[in-house]
């Protein structure tokens, strides 16, 4: 049997109504019989919880039924060859742990941001690493989000104050503080303009940090960014304005799709 590519797994078998999991698949390609899994007492606890959990959250009206059955965290909508049970993906997550230790670290690395983030975010993190500008542009984030933590180290070593290094940066690249950036962007006080800025944006934010890190000077970082915005200006032939991008993308969100898109362990079965 061929090897199995942990990305494609879930977002080929994956609904799209709802991001639940086609469980039934997803055993057949480890040759496991999700029956069997579905079993354990302790599975089952774990959905009667979850269930519960989603029906104090407003999700559904939970169906009552025997055997497999329908609830709000699994669903059986036919039998025979219709008969394919899929899953919420927190169920989903101990499905992997009994199908795989390769494929339960993937999916767990993959899905830790369920602390951070709304439940449906850990299904999408798979789907949007099979898309490469959203890939470019989550590991950018990373790297800024990286580059940015150097920076301020180097201010703090220096004695300079980071909040202005921060918006110098901003203001060499487009003439603007991280406050106007916000606004521009229609972003609130409490976001930063990297969570919504383009990956050309982000690679030019981040190569202004790497610069000033290289001469162990972040003063120099307005100096710097303006230099970056110049050659721009006189490559393209038009003036550096900031590129908003709909979607927000926070670094832990960039991590788990970066993380995701580089993890191409697969499984001999």
């Amino acid at each position: 049997m061929p090897n199995l590519d942990f990305n494609s797994l879930v977002a080929d078998n994956r609904r799209s109504s709802d991001d639940f999991v086609n469980a039934t698949k997803w055993a057949k390609q480890f040759g496991k019989d999700f029956a069997y899994f579905w079993k354990s007492p302790e599975i089952r606890a774990f959905a009667r919880a979850l269930d519960k959990k989603l029906k104090r959250d407003g999700s559904a009206e939970l169906v009552p039924s025997k055997g497999l059955g329908n609830g709000l965290s699994y669903d059986r909508p036919g039998r025979g060859k219709k008969g394919d049970t899929f899953i919420h993906p927190l169920l989903a997550i101990k499905l992997a742990e009994w199908l795989s230790p390769e494929f339960d670290v993937f999916v767990k690395e993959t899905f830790r941001s369920f602390i951070e983030n709304p439940e449906d975010f850990a299904a999408n993190i798979l789907i949007n690493s099979h898309n490469k500008d959203r890939v470019d542009r989550a590991k950018q984030r990373v790297l800024v989000s990286g580059t940015n933590k150097e920076t301020m180290e180097l201010a703090a070593m220096t004695g300079v104050n980071y909040a202005q290094v921060h918006n110098d940066r901003y203001r060499g690249l487009y003439r603007q503080t991280a406050a106007q950036l916000r606004e521009a962007g229609g972003l609130d006080k409490k976001e930063t303009p990297l969570d919504a800025l383009s990956t050309y944006d982000l690679t030019l934010n981040s190569l202004a940090n790497q610069r000033a890190k290289m001469i162990k000077n972040p003063s120099a970082i307005f100096s710097i960014a303006n230099t970056l915005r110049e050659g721009h200006e006189k490559d393209v032939g038009v003036p550096l304005e900031p590129t908003w991008e709909e979607k927000r993308l926070r670094p832990s969100q960039a991590r788990a799709i970066a993380h995701a898109s580089e993890y191409q362990t697969t499984l001999p079965v």
